[in-house]
């Protein structure tokens, strides 16, 4: 789904940790083609791929907690609120990501 599109009803806004190539990329076009709002997360060049299918590309590292802020604030502002439920990640090597999405 294209992020400048009226979502689908029942619909969620979906990320996408990693999702920019590899498994992570086939997860986020399997969410959009069902209809939710997705966003990727890359460190590096987006391929064709992601914008092809519609796919909102955030620039993270998600080792970097100002870039993780970053992110959310873009994602939030572009497509709606994204709960922990509806992240999913593809490319997470330390914990400080999942940490941001775990109530304290």
């Amino acid at each position: 789904m294209n992020q400048d599109s009226t979502p689908a009803e029942g619909s969620r806004v979906v990320l996408v940790t990693g999702g920019n190539r590899g498994i992570g990329l086939a997860c986020a076009q399997a969410f959009a083609a069902q209809g939710h709002q997705v966003a990727v997360t890359c460190r590096g060049e987006v391929p064709p791929e992601v914008t092809d299918a519609g796919l909102l590309a955030v620039r993270c590292d998600i080792t970097d907690t100002e870039q993780i802020n970053a992110a959310f604030a873009e994602i939030e502002e572009k497509l709606g609120p994204v709960s922990p439920e509806t992240v999913w990640c593809c490319a997470c090597p330390t914990t400080s990501f999942l940490q941001l999405l775990t109530p304290t």
